[in-house]
C-alpha cells in the first residue's frame, strides 16, 4: 500500500482553515466598523428591487458568517476523515471494532445517532472532537448575524467652538453712497456743514437687485469653511409692513387714475396697468396748476415722483412706498384700434359707478397698498448642513416707535480745524446746533438706503400701449418690477402675460397675435422656437 502524503489533502484542510479565519476576522472587523454609527436611510437598488441600508449590511454579516461556517466545517470534515482512516486501520486489524461499528463512525458527520456507538468514540477520541466541532460549527451562522442590532442612541449634545461669524451692523456708513456737502453757506468757517443722502452704496444695489430677481436669501460663507454648523444672530435691522390703502386715499388714487386718462388723447389709449410711487401727495399726473411753496418760502409745482427716478419721497415724512395694480386698464387695450379703446370715447362721468368707484368697470381686482419702513428686531438661525444652507428668520417689528421718518440732510464736521466742536470725527446730527454723534441717526440712513435700493425696482409704471397708425401693441415699462419675483404675487401676476390682447373677450383670437405665437401654429417653425434642445436634427433647405 501506497502510504506516501499526498499535497492535495492537506493543502486544502489548511487552505480551508484559513480562509474560515480570514472570513471570521473580515466579520468582526465589518462589524465594528458599524458599531456607533447612525443607520443611513438611503436605498440601494440590486435585481430591480430596493434595497435599505440596513438590509444590505445585515446580508453583508450573513454572507460573510456564511462563507466562514463553510470554510471551517470543509478543513473539520477533512481532517475528521483523516484522524477516521487512521484510527480505523489501527483498531480494525487488532479487531477491536467490528466493520458496523467502522461504518457507523463513517457516517458520524451526516448522522447524529453515529454518536451513540460509545464504544468507537472511547477508542478514537480525536476523531470524537472533529466530529463534534463539524456539528456545532453551523450555529455561528445562526447566531452571529443577530449581534447587529438597531437602538435608539441619546442624543449628545452638539459640539460648540467660538468662532467669527458675519453680522450686520446698520451703525455704517457702508450702505450709503458718498453724501456731498452744501458748501455754499456764509457761516462756513464756523458752523458745522449740511450733507446729503445720496442714495445706497453700489453694493446694497447690487444685492438688492439680485435678492429680487432670485427671491432669496443670497448664499452667505458657513463660519471656518465648515459644511456642518449652526449659529444664531440677533440684530436690528430695517422690515416693510405693508397694507391696503385706506378708502379715501385709495379712492382719491383712482380718480386721478381716470384724470391722467383723461389728461390728453393719446394718454387713453394707454392707462396705466402697474403703477408704483413714494411721495404721498397728490396729484399722481403732471399739473401746472398744483403748486406748492418750498420750505424758502419760493412756489413750486409738485414733481409727479411716479414718472422721475425718484425712489424716495422728497419730502420729510415716513419711508413709504405705495402701489397699485389694475388689470382691467390693462386688459383693455386688446380692441382693435386705437380710437376704439374704451376710454377714448368715454367720459369719467359714465365710466363710473358712483363716486366710490372712480374707475367704474375698470375698477375690478383693484389693488392698492402701502409698505412703511419701520426698525425690527432680528433673530436669525443660520443651519449648513453638508454646505446647504437653511436660515430661519423671526423679526419684530418695533410699531410702538412709528414709522422710520426720512433724513434728507444731515449735519457733520467740515474740513477746517476751526469747529467748535471739541471732536469732530463723532459729529453727526439733524441739528446744526448738537455736536454728538448720533448713532441712530447713522442706522437710519442704512435703513432708507436699503429700501431705496429695493424701490429703485419698483417705482415707476407698466402700461400697455397701442401705438402707429395700425394700433399696434407695446409695452411701456418704466418700472423693473417683471424682472422680480414679486410679478409672481397674486396682485401684479397678470403682468407677466406677454399677450394681455388675449385677455380681453371682445377681440378676435388673432388680434395683435405676437410672432412667437402665430409661428406655434406651423409645424415646421416649432425647432425655432426651442431653441437649442436634444431633439432629432432638422434639415433646413437654403
Amino acid at each position: 500500500m501506497d502510504r506516501r502524503i499526498y499535497w492535495q489533502t492537506p493543502a486544502t484542510m489548511l487552505g480551508s482553515l484559513l480562509m474560515g479565519i480570514l472570513f471570521a476576522i473580515g466579520h468582526h472587523l465589518f462589524y465594528q466598523h458599524l458599531e456607533g454609527t447612525a443607520v443611513l436611510t438611503a436605498e440601494y437598488e440590486i435585481a430591480g428591487s430596493q434595497v435599505s441600508s440596513q438590509q444590505a449590511n445585515i446580508a453583508i454579516g450573513t454572507a460573510l458568517a456564511f462563507l466562514c461556517k463553510a470554510s471551517l466545517v470543509l478543513a473539520v470534515s477533512i481532517s475528521y476523515l483523516q484522524v477516521f482512516w487512521h484510527a480505523a486501520i489501527a483498531a480494525g486489524g487488532k479487531g477491536r471494532l467490528t466493520l458496523g461499528q467502522i461504518d457507523s463512525a463513517y457516517s458520524a458527520l451526516n448522522n447524529f445517532l453515529a454518536f451513540f456507538h460509545l464504544k468507537v468514540w472511547w477508542m478514537t477520541p480525536l476523531a470524537l472532537l472533529s466530529a463534534v466541532t463539524a456539528w456545532l460549527l453551523p450555529i455561528a451562522s445562526i447566531i452571529t448575524p443577530a449581534t447587529l442590532s438597531v437602538e435608539m442612541a441619546p442624543a449628545s449634545p452638539p459640539s460648540t467652538d467660538m468662532l467669527n461669524v458675519p453680522n450686520l451692523d446698520f451703525r455704517s456708513f457702508r450702505f450709503l453712497a458718498e453724501m456731498p456737502s452744501r458748501a455754499f453757506r456764509p457761516d462756513f468757517d464756523t458752523d458745522p456743514v449740511s450733507y446729503w443722502y445720496n442714495g445706497p452704496s453700489q453694493l446694497v444695489e447690487r444685492v438688492a437687485t439680485a435678492v429680487a430677481s432670485l427671491g432669496q436669501i443670497l448664499p452667505i460663507a458657513h463660519p471656518a469653511g465648515r459644511s456642518n454648523a449652526s449659529y444664531t444672530l440677533d440684530f436690528h435691522g430695517p422690515a416693510l409692513s405693508c397694507q391696503a390703502m385706506e378708502s379715501g386715499q385709495s379712492i382719491d388714487v383712482q380718480q386721478q387714475i381716470v384724470d391722467y386718462a383723461f389728461s390728453k388723447p393719446q394718454y387713453c389709449g394707454s392707462p396705466y396697468g402697474y403703477l408704483a410711487w413714494t411721495s404721498s401727495r397728490l396729484p399722481l399726473v403732471p399739473s401746472a396748476s398744483y403748486k406748492y411753496v418750498d420750505d424758502h418760502g419760493e412756489t413750486e409745482i409738485r414733481r409727479n415722483y411716479t414718472l422721475v427716478s425718484d425712489s424716495l419721497s422728497p419730502d420729510l415724512e415716513p419711508a413709504t412706498l405705495y402701489a397699485v395694480a389694475v388689470p382691467a386698464l390693462w386688459r383693455m387695450v386688446a380692441f382693435n384700434s386705437h380710437a376704439a379703446s374704451p376710454l377714448c370715447i368715454a367720459t369719467p362721468q359714465n365710466e363710473a359707478s358712483n363716486q366710490t368707484e372712480p374707475l367704474g368697470r375698470y375698477g375690478a381686482q383693484f389693488a392698492a397698498i402701502q409698505c412703511q419702513l419701520y426698525n425690527s428686531t432680528y433673530k436669525v438661525g443660520f443651519d449648513y448642513t453638508e454646505g446647504d444652507q437653511d436660515i430661519s428668520i423671526n423679526n419684530d417689528l418695533d410699531i410702538a416707535a412709528g414709522p422710520i421718518m426720512i433724513a434728507r440732510k444731515v449735519y457733520g464736521p467740515r474740513q477746517s480745524d476751526s469747529f467748535s466742536c471739541s471732536n469732530v470725527s463723532e459729529t453727526l446730527s439733524l441739528s446744526p446746533d448738537d455736536c454728538d454723534f448720533n448713532q441712530t441717526l447713522l442706522q437710519t440712513l442704512a435703513y432708507e438706503a436699503v429700501m431705496d435700493a429695493f424701490n429703485r425696482l419698483l417705482v415707476g409704471s407698466v402700461s400697455a400701449n397701442l401705438v402707429g397708425d395700425g394700433g399696434e401693441l407695446a409695452l411701456n415699462r418704466n418700472s423693473s418690477i417683471m424682472s422680480t419675483t414679486l410679478v409672481q404675487a397674486p396682485e401684479p401676476q397678470f403682468l407677466r402675460d406677454r399677450e394681455p390682447v388675449r385677455d380681453y373677450g371682445g377681440a378676435p383670437e388673432s388680434t395683435y397675435a405676437s410672432l412667437q405665437t402665430i409661428l406655434s401654429g406651423y409645424e415646421s417653425t416649432i425647432a425655432l422656437l426651442r431653441g437649442i434642445t436634444n431633439a432629432e436634427e432638422t434639415s433646413l433647405n437654403t
